[in-house]
């Protein structure tokens, strides 16, 4: 009994001299999946409706911010054919965080499908539930990549690279030949 309780104090010793937290190490499984699911049905219950206004808010302050942003949102209403019908995760985000002395940042990056009555599409999250580093200002969606599922084949790139382009991005579109624009 007495080798355990040195084991044990060693242990809360080493963790209190670190930088971690304990909610950091000990996080509950699912988490990142549950964060998840909260960015994809939010942002997907939005696009549902087709309404910008209601889009818009699911995206971080870095990704309103580019250029042109309310205008890809636009197209992005525009690209997907008919009405959403459902939308289901593709696996486990992938999950990314850290933990300064100034704030904590959670990163997720992550694939969903979404089917509409005409057309099935993938759809490619970064996103940033957590970031207490920046005021809150880059929580959400920094970056969403779409493309039809047909298309899945065409796409090159890592998850880094296509984290790397804030706002939305719509590989293989050419306005005019897909979607109602």
């Amino acid at each position: 009994m007495k080798r355990f309780s040195v084991i044990i104090t060693v242990f809360m010793l080493l963790l209190s001299m670190s930088s971690c937290k304990l909610s950091d190490i000990f996080s509950y499984p699912g988490s990142d999946d549950k964060l998840m699911r909260e960015c994809a049905d939010g942002f997907f219950e939005a696009v549902k409706s087709r309404d910008v206004k209601l889009i818009e808010p699911s995206f971080s302050e870095y990704a309103r911010n580019v250029d042109g942003f309310p205008d890809s949102v636009e197209m992005l209403i525009s690209y997907i054919k008919g009405s959403v019908v459902t939308w289901e995760k593709v696996s486990s985000p992938v999950s990314r965080s850290s933990n300064s002395g100034k704030g904590r940042i959670t990163e997720l990056f992550f694939w969903y499908t979404l089917t509409t009555d005409e057309e099935e599409y993938k759809v490619f999250f970064y996103d940033v539930p957590v970031d207490e580093l920046h005021t809150n200002s880059g929580i959400g969606i920094h970056t969403l990549m779409i493309i039809r599922k047909d298309e899945e084949d065409k796409l090159t790139g890592s998850m880094e690279d296509w984290a790397s382009h804030e706002g939305i991005s719509i590989p293989f579109y050419e306005p005019g030949t897909h979607g109602s624009l």
